[in-house]
């Protein structure tokens, strides 16, 4: 599962996954939270609400296993390399978040919008008072029209 996990977390983000790191584990958990939400097995993880959005305690420790050792190579249906590229895509243009604070964001609000099933209307505003850091009343907007797009393509 290291070798997954951490191939994932390359082909998204263009770095090497550290868990040591607190912004590279925030990433994985939404990665992992992304690829599911778009029907892409991952593995079997249950994402409750947490001080950094979905969160997988699953997750977590199987990410905590995973050493510096170099990924071995591991393939991909053709599915999730186009789920991939999407959430690329959608990571690039941070706004004016960093890229962990980006994907908190858009993560926290598809979770409040279709798990905790806040009202569209108020999910931006309930984003703001749960996380008071995520401010920025434009980016949010674009994140709420990204999250409403991460959904199972049928």
């Amino acid at each position: 599962m290291c070798d997954f996990l951490k191939e994932v977390y390359k082909s998204i983000y263009d770095e090497t996954f550290d868990y040591s790191v607190l912004d590279h584990r925030i990433k994985l958990q939404k990665a992992v939270y992304f690829l599911e939400n778009m029907g892409v097995t991952v593995g079997d993880y249950s994402f409750s609400w947490n001080k950094y959005g979905p969160y997988s305690l699953k997750l977590d420790s199987e990410a905590k296993k995973c050493s510096a050792e170099p990924v071995r190579i591991v393939k991909f249906s053709d599915r999730a390399y186009e789920c991939f590229e999407k959430i690329k895509r959608f990571v690039a243009d941070c706004g004016a978040y960093s890229k962990k604070e980006w994907v908190e964001c858009i993560a926290s609000l598809h979770y409040l919008l279709y798990v905790i099933r806040i009202d569209a209307s108020d999910v931006v505003n309930e984003l703001i008072k749960r996380k008071p850091y995520l401010d920025k009343e434009d980016d949010n907007v674009r994140a709420f029209e990204i999250a409403k797009t991460i959904r199972i393509a049928l």
